[in-house]
């Protein structure tokens, strides 16, 4: 998925635009990305960077654009990034990262869960083995930590 951009000596730079299509689409924010939008204008130092939020259909795996209020809800999200780590120093990127075990402890069961019925649904296009190696993790029960 995008993550964001920032404005670096006059030059825009993207974060993530490989990551344009995911077809995982059980964690709802791999849906959402956009499409970078650069417009050169008289003089190589006049860059204008924008952004198009698009959702990724979660059947089709196609990109369509945004509508409100979802499309305002991931113009505001790539502007709070922006605002983390644009024209800062490292150490006070460092101090704006926020606590990553807390957001994987948050998400891992509803994603965990989403993914395996993702899997259920698409079962026709794996191989055999993979189905059955896959619904052996499937039924096993890992004890928590």
């Amino acid at each position: 998925m995008t993550q964001s951009f920032e404005i670096y000596r006059n030059r825009p730079i993207f974060y993530s635009l490989g990551n344009f299509i995911f077809d995982d689409t059980y964690n709802p924010t791999t849906r959402e990305s956009f499409i970078a939008k650069i417009t050169v204008n008289d003089s190589r130092d006049s860059l204008e960077a924008t952004i198009i939020p698009v959702i990724i259909d979660k059947n089709t795996y196609q990109p369509q654009l945004s509508v409100p209020p979802q499309k305002e809800t991931s113009l505001k999200s790539v502007d709070a990034i922006r605002h983390l780590f644009e024209n800062k120093t490292l150490l006070d990127y460092s101090k704006s990262i926020g606590d990553y075990n807390l957001l994987y402890r948050k998400y891992k069961k509803p994603v965990m869960w989403n993914m395996k019925i993702q899997f259920i649904r698409n079962l026709y296009r794996y191989s055999m083995p993979l189905i059955v190696m896959t619904l052996k993790e499937f039924f096993k029960h890992p004890k928590e930590s």
